[in-house]
C-alpha cells in the first residue's frame, strides 16, 4: 500500500485552465460542456499520475472577498467570463458530488485561502499535492507539499517541488514567492507592487533579505550597502502600497470551515449516479477512465441489462430454418452483418445478426453448411413485407449484394435518423448512439479483431466472441428504432428521413457499384509534370530566399519569411508557435513578395499530387478495375454529401491542375459521360426564398445574374459593366450566402477595402428583401433555437446565444448558411431520387445509362452514345422539375470521354 497522499484541487483556477483549452462542446441536446468535460479529464489525469488516496476540491464564492474590501481595485481589471463557463459549475460539482469527492468554499475568502489552510492543518501527517493552473500555489511548496500544475491544455502538466520552484525562480524559496510577488507586482490580479522595479531587482532584494520588512528596515537604518541610491528612491515612497500588496498576495492559513481527513478519502461513490451523468454528458470516452480510480466498479452500474441468454448463435442449419419459419410473418426486424472489411466494395460476408424484439437476437455464420438455409434466408430478407431496420444499412445491402441478396423492405436507419435529429454532432456509430441514449456500452470491436499491427479478420474470430457481439448490435439497432423515429415523429423530422435520406439509400449504391474508369496512363504522365513543375518551383523558392530549406516544414518557412526577409506581420494570425504560415495568412501576403506566390503554388501542387494524383491508381478495385467511392450521408451539417476513398467533392474544378485531374476520369469503351450540373442554384434559392422582385426578374429574363447585379449595384446600364464589375458582383453574390464581409470581399476581388465596403452597401440597397431574408433567419433562430430548409432539414444553433462573441459570429454565418446550402442539397438529393425512379422505370432490365458519381450540384452519368438522344431530355426534365420556384430552376449537360472535357449539349 502507497503512502496516503492528498490532492488538494484548486476548483477554479481548473476550471478556467478547461474552458480556455477546449473549443465549445455541445450535447445532442445543446448544452455546452467542455469546461466541464476538461474538469473532470484533469481530475481524472491527476488520480492516475498522483495515485491520491483523498482528495478535496476548493471552490471561489463570487462574493467579494476581504482583499476586494480593503483595495477596491483587486482584479478589477479582468474581463468578466462568459455565463457559459459559470453555468458549467453547477454541473461540475454535481459530477464530484456523485464521485463522493468532497467540495469546500467560504464567503469572504479565495480558494488559494482554503488550499493554505487545509495544508496547515494536515501538516506533515500526510504528503498533500495541489492540483491547480495558477502558480501563486507554489508559495505553499514544502517537504510535504507539491502542486502538479497545467502548462498547456489539458495533458501538458509539470509537478514541482522545492528544488523546481528554486530552479524556476532563480534560487528563491518557496516562502518568498509572496515577498517577491508583493515588491514585484502582478498585472494579472491588479497588484500594484512597487513600480520601477522589475523582475530581476525583486529577485535580488528578496534573496538577499528574505522578507520586505527586513529590506525596510535596512533602508531606514542605512544597512544598505548593496541598494543604490535610485532602488532606494523608488522603493521609500511605496513602503505602504507594497506592504499592502503583501497583504494581498499571503494566502491566508487560519480559515475557520469544516474540514474533516477522513471525509476527504477516495472511495465513496455513487458509480450508478456518476455513469448515468456521463450517459447525459455524452462523456462515452471517459467511461473507460472510471476504473483507474481506486474501488469504482462500473460495471455494476453502466445501466446494463442484456441479457446474454436471450442472444443465440445458431449454426445448424435446422435451428437457422426453424427461426427463419417461426419468424417469417414478423412485421418489422432489425438486421446486421459481420465482415471482412469497413469497405463493401470488398467486404465478404462472414455473418448475419437478426433481432426481432427488443432483448433478444440470433446470430447465423454465413459459413454454416448447407444450402437450403441460405435461399430461406435470401426469401426471407428478400420478402418486401418484413420491414427491415438497420444501423448504416447502405454498407449491409452492398455486402449482401456482393453474396447475391438483394434484401428488400428497407424501412428505416438509425444512423440517418439520428443524423437528421441532429446534423452536426461528433459521431452517429452505434457504439456512440447505445451510450447517448441508453447509458450502455457495446462490445468494442477491437476486443474481437484486435488493434494495429495484431488486428485479425472478422472471418478469424471465435464464434463464441462473435455471435454475443453481432448478436448486441442487432439487438441495440431495434432498441434505437424505438426511440429514434418517435424522436422524429415529435419534432416533425420524420418527413425529412423519409422521403430524402432513406430513398437515397438506392441510388447511391447502385453509383458506388457502379465505380468510374481512371486513366492511369495520363495520371502517370500528369504525376511527372507535377514533380518536374514542384523541382523547378523549389529551386525557384530556394533563391528567392537566398538560402535552401524546408518547404513543408512550418518552422523553417516562419524563419524565412519573418526573421530572414522581415516580411510584414501586420493582420497575421498569431499562435503559440508564432506567426501562422496557413494558406488565409499567405494570401494576405502575396504583394510583399515574389516568394508568397511560389510558396502557393508549391503547396497547391503538392497537396493535389499527394491527395489525388499518386492516391488515385492505389484505389483501383481488382475485382473491377474502377474507382468505388464511398458516399457518406451524415458527414455535412447542412445535408450535403461527401465522398471517401478517394475524396470527390474536393478536387478544385477552378485551378487548371484540378481540371487535369477530372480528365483521368474516363468513360468505358464504347461508352460516354454525361453531366448533368444545376446552375447557379444557390442564387436561384435566395431569389425564391427573399422574394425580391428585381433578383427574380433576372433569372427569369436568363440574364447573366452577376452582370446585372453588378449594373445594379453601381447603377450603370448591362451594356457598360466592366470585367472588374462583374468580378466583385460575382464574389458579392456568393459572398452573401457565406457571411462575406468587406475584407473578405476586397481580397477575392482585389478591390481597395473601401471599395468593398461601397459593394457590399450597394448590393443590399439593390436587393433589399435579400438582406430582409438573411436578418430574418438569424432573428428565427434565435427564437427558436434551430433553422431549416424548404424541405424541413434541421440544423439546430444553441451557440447563438453564446457569450463568445468569436463563436456566435461563426453561428450566425453558418446559420445564414444553411437554409441556402441544405436546400441545395434537398434538392440534389431529390433529383437523384427522382433520375433513378425515372431511368429505372424506363429502362427496367440492362439500362444503356448509369448514374456514377454525384459532386455538389452535378450527376456524372455514363452512357452508351446512342442513348444519349432519348435519355439526356429526360434527365433534364427530371431534374428541372424536382422543385417549383417563382425563378427557373435549369441544368447545363455535357458529354465527352472524359471528366475534365466536356462540351455543352
Amino acid at each position: 500500500m502507497h503512502k496516503e497522499r492528498l490532492m488538494i484541487i484548486d476548483g477554479n483556477a481548473v476550471l478556467h485552465r478547461a474552458w480556455h483549452a477546449l473549443p465549445p462542446l455541445t450535447t445532442a441536446k445543446g448544452e455546452i460542456v467542455n469546461a466541464v468535460y476538461g474538469f473532470i479529464t484533469i481530475f481524472l489525469k491527476a488520480v492516475k499520475d498522483l495515485s491520491p488516496t483523498h482528495c478535496i476540491v476548493a471552490f471561489d464564492r463570487r462574493a467579494p472577498t476581504f482583499r476586494h474590501e480593503a483595495f477596491a481595485e483587486y482584479k478589477a481589471q479582468r474581463k468578466k467570463q462568459p455565463d457559459e463557463l459559470y453555468q458549467q459549475l453547477d454541473r461540475i460539482k454535481e459530477v464530484l458530488d456523485a464521485l463522493g469527492v468532497v467540495r469546500c468554499e467560504k464567503d469572504g475568502f479565495e480558494a488559494d485561502d482554503l488550499i493554505a489552510t487545509i495544508c496547515s492543518r494536515v501538516g506533515d501527517s500526510m504528503e498533500k499535492i495541489i492540483v491547480t493552473g495558477d502558480m501563486d500555489a507554489l508559495a505553499l511548496v514544502d517537504a510535504t507539499t507539491k502542486v502538479y500544475a497545467s502548462k498547456r491544455g489539458l495533458m501538458d502538466t509539470v509537478l514541482y517541488d522545492e528544488a523546481q520552484v528554486r530552479e524556476r525562480f532563480d534560487g528563491l524559496e518557496p516562502q518568498q514567492l509572496t515577498e517577491y510577488k508583493a515588491l514585484r507586482g502582478d498585472t494579472s490580479d491588479n497588484i500594484p507592487g512597487a513600480r520601477g522595479i522589475g523582475e530581476k531587482t525583486a529577485i535580488t532584494l528578496i534573496k538577499e533579505y528574505g522578507t520586505i520588512d527586513r529590506l525596510f528596515q535596512a533602508i531606514k537604518e542605512g544597512v544598505n550597502d548593496s541598494l543604490t541610491n535610485a532602488t532606494i528612491d523608488k522603493l521609500l515612497p511605496q513602503e505602504t502600497q507594497v506592504r499592502q500588496s503583501r497583504m494581498l498576495v499571503a494566502m491566508v492559513h487560519d480559515v475557520e470551515f469544516d474540514f474533516s481527513l477522513g471525509a476527504c478519502k477516495l472511495g465513496s461513490y455513487d458509480s450508478k449516479k456518476t455513469v448515468t451523468l456521463f450517459h447525459e454528458l455524452e462523456f462515452k470516452s471517459l467511461i473507460p477512465r472510471l476504473s483507474g480510480l481506486p474501488g469504482f466498479d462500473k460495471d455494476d452500474s453502466s445501466l446494463q441489462d442484456v441479457q446474454n441468454d436471450r442472444y443465440h448463435c445458431l449454426s445448424r442449419e435446422q435451428d437457422i430454418l426453424d427461426f427463419l419459419s417461426t419468424h417469417a410473418d414478423d412485421e418489422l426486424v432489425s438486421i446486421d452483418t459481420e465482415t471482412t472489411s469497413t469497405t463493401a466494395i470488398q467486404a465478404d460476408l462472414v455473418g448475419v445478426s437478426i433481432s426481432s424484439h427488443e432483448g433478444t437476437a440470433v446470430y447465423m455464420p454465413w459459413s454454416t453448411p448447407g444450402n437450403k438455409w441460405k435461399k430461406e434466408l435470401t426469401a426471407f430478407l428478400e420478402n418486401e413485407q418484413i420491414k427491415k431496420v438497420g444501423h448504416n444499412i447502405k454498407y449491409d445491402l452492398e455486402v449482401f449484394h456482393r453474396a447475391g441478396v438483394h434484401p428488400k423492405g428497407i424501412h428505416f436507419d438509425t444512423m440517418l435518423a439520428a443524423y437528421v435529429l441532429n446534423a452536426g454532432v461528433r459521431e452517429y456509430s452505434l457504439d456512440a448512439l447505445s451510450f447517448s441514449e441508453f447509458g450502455y456500452q457495446k462490445i468494442p470491436i477491437s476486443a474481437l479483431i484486435g488493434k494495429g499491427t495484431a488486428e485479425i479478420s472478422m472471418a478469424d474470430v471465435p464464434l463464441e466472441k462473435i455471435a454475443p457481439y453481432a448478436c448486441e448490435d442487432a439487438d441495440f439497432t431495434l432498441r434505437l428504432y424505438t426511440v429514434l423515429k418517435k424522436q422524429l415523429e415529435d419534432t416533425e423530422l420524420l418527413k425529412v428521413h423519409d422521403t430524402l435520406e432513406l430513398p437515397l439509400l438506392e441510388p447511391l449504391m447502385e453509383m458506388e457499384e457502379a465505380g468510374i474508369l481512371l486513366d492511369t496512363g495520363y495520371l502517370a504522365e500528369l504525376a511527372t509534370r507535377i514533380d518536374a513543375r514542384l523541382a523547378e518551383i523549389t529551386q525557384s523558392i530556394h533563391a528567392l530566399a537566398g538560402q535552401d530549406f524546408n518547404i513543408n516544414s512550418p518552422l523553417q518557412l516562419k524563419k524565412i519569411l519573418f526573421e530572414k526577409l522581415n516580411l510584414s506581420t501586420a493582420r497575421i494570425r498569431k499562435g503559440k508557435s508564432g506567426f501562422s504560415t496557413a494558406a488565409p495568412e499567405l494570401e494576405k501576403m502575396k504583394s510583399l513578395h515574389p516568394i508568397i506566390g511560389s510558396i502557393i503554388e508549391y503547396r497547391e501542387l503538392s497537396k493535389l499530387s499527394n491527395t489525388y494524383v499518386d492516391v488515385l491508381p492505389n484505389l483501383i478495385n481488382p475485382e473491377t478495375g474502377r474507382v468505388h467511392t464511398t458516399f457518406n450521408q451524415t458527414v455535412a451539417a447542412t445535408g450535403r454529401l461527401s465522398s471517401s476513398n478517394p475524396n470527390l467533392q474536393n478536387i478544385p474544378i477552378r485551378q487548371e491542375l484540378g481540371r487535369e485531374i477530372r480528365r483521368a476520369f474516363v468513360a468505358a469503351p464504347g461508352k460516354t459521360l454525361l453531366s448533368v450540373d444545376y446552375s447557379q442554384v444557390q442564387l436561384r434559392i435566395v431569389a425564391h426564398l427573399s422574394g425580391d422582385e428585381k433578383l427574380i426578374a433576372a433569372f427569369r429574363d436568363d440574364v447573366d445574374i452577376h452582370a446585372a447585379t453588378a449594373a445594379e449595384v453601381n447603377g450603370v446600364p448591362l451594356i457598360d459593366v466592366t470585367p472588374q464589375m462583374r468580378r466583385a458582383a460575382k464574389e458579392v453574390n456568393f459572398g452573401i450566402l457565406y457571411g462575406m464581409g468587406p475584407q473578405g470581399l476586397s481580397a477575392s476581388a482585389g478591390i481597395s477595402f473601401t471599395e468593398a465596403q461601397s459593394f457590399i452597401e450597394g448590393y443590399f440597397a439593390a436587393y433589399p428583401k435579400v438582406r430582409e431574408f438573411l436578418d430574418g433567419i438569424i432573428i428565427t433562430a434565435r427564437k427558436t433555437g434551430y433553422v431549416e430548409t424548404l424541405f424541413g432539414r434541421r440544423r439546430y444553433v444553441p451557440e447563438l446565444q453564446s457569450g463568445v462573441a468569436q463563436v456566435r459570429n461563426a453561428t450566425e454565418r453558418a446559420a445564414v448558411n444553411m437554409p441556402i446550402q441544405g436546400a441545395e442539397a434537398d434538392i440534389m438529393k431529390l433529383a437523384m431520387i427522382a433520375v433513378h425512379e425515372t431511368l429505372h422505370e424506363r429502362y427496367p432490365t440492362d439500362p444503356p445509362i448509369r448514374m456514377i458519381l454525384q459532386v455538389h450540384d452535378e450527376l456524372l452519368f455514363e452512357a452508351t452514345p446512342d442513348s444519349l438522344t432519348e435519355c439526356a431530355p429526360l434527365i433534364k426534365k427530371t431534374m428541372e422539375g424536382v422543385v417549383a420556384f417563382s425563378v427557373p430552376v435549369l441544368v447545363d449537360m455535357k458529354t465527352g470521354q472524359n471528366w475534365g472535357e466536356m462540351k455543352l449539349i
